[in-house]
């Protein structure tokens, strides 16, 4: 007896796949956008359908193989006879031996075309996402099935948003007046502006919550929310009348005033003194 070992068969009739990249804007992928854009790939030969032979011209069946594909070859091992499949490198896989190759493909059945193709980037994408496109790759030898275009997606940074999973992130930089005293502030959000109330007291890093306001959901599976971070900015300059405000308002809030606050009133006081030095006696 004996035993079969190794791969044989004709070689896969399908087209590789082909890969692409595309760089989106942060809008272009939380809201979607279609390309166009320019490839190349194999298709089925135009001067001979994709049989690889000159018109006129006809193929045989391989006689090595017997169309195949495939040869056997018997080995005597110390275990008994062991039978191995090659690819017959007569036909090269194919079965078929072409009397007269097509002058264009030269006998393969494809050849080289440029083409402008369409993608619909969805809505939501993520970087570094990976889009199929079924059946927009290489095309296959002997009519064989076509391969895939992997498009791969990444997007640039937005100088006002940050983005985690479908939520949206942004810093409000207000004065600390503003802070102090409460406010009304237009806000940008992905797709609009809205109006939004600084609550009297609002404390550095206070964030408010937008639902709904966030990146719709790349499933369709509704939208996130946008969060807003307070960056109280604190004056680095202040005039004269500006520094005796303050410090008036400092000996007003006294003790009560927040340990963050006493040390912002220190430093003011500090400014003050570095622009009026006592004068020696």
């Amino acid at each position: 007896g004996g035993f079969s070992g190794g791969r044989g068969g004709r070689r896969s009739n399908r087209g590789s796949d082909m890969k692409i990249s595309i760089n989106l804007s942060f809008h272009e992928a939380v809201f979607g956008v279609e390309k166009k854009i320019k490839i190349k790939r194999s298709e089925e030969c135009g001067s001979c359908g994709g049989t690889g032979a000159e018109k006129g011209s006809t193929s045989k069946t391989c006689d090595q193989c017997g169309g195949s594909g495939q040869v056997y070859v018997r080995q005597q091992t110390p275990f008994g006879t062991v039978q191995q499949v090659h690819t017959c490198d007569k036909c090269h896989g194919e079965g078929k031996i072409i009397d007269k190759p097509c002058h264009t493909c030269h006998g393969s059945g494809l050849e080289s075309k440029e083409r402008t193709i369409s993608i619909k980037i969805p809505a939501g994408v993520y970087d570094g996402s990976i889009l199929p496109l079924r059946g927009q790759g290489n095309a296959g030898p002997n009519h064989g099935s076509t391969g895939d275009l992997l498009v791969y997606i990444s997007v640039r940074e937005d100088p006002l948003f940050k983005r985690s999973d479908d939520d949206v992130y942004y810093e409000l930089p207000i004065t600390y007046a503003q802070a102090a005293m409460g406010d009304s502030i237009v806000v940008p959000t992905i797709d609009s502006k809205i109006k939004l109330k600084i609550p009297e007291g609002t404390q550095n890093g206070k964030v408010f919550r937008l639902k709904g306001k966030g990146i719709p959901n790349v499933n369709g599976r509704g939208r996130g929310d946008q969060f807003i971070t307070i960056k109280v900015e604190v004056p680095r300059k202040l005039n004269r009348e500006q520094r005796h405000a303050l410090n008036e308002y400092a000996k007003l809030a006294g003790e009560d005033a927040h340990p963050e606050g006493k040390r912002f009133w220190l430093r003011v006081e500090a400014e003050e003194k570095e622009s009026h030095p006592k004068k020696d006696a």
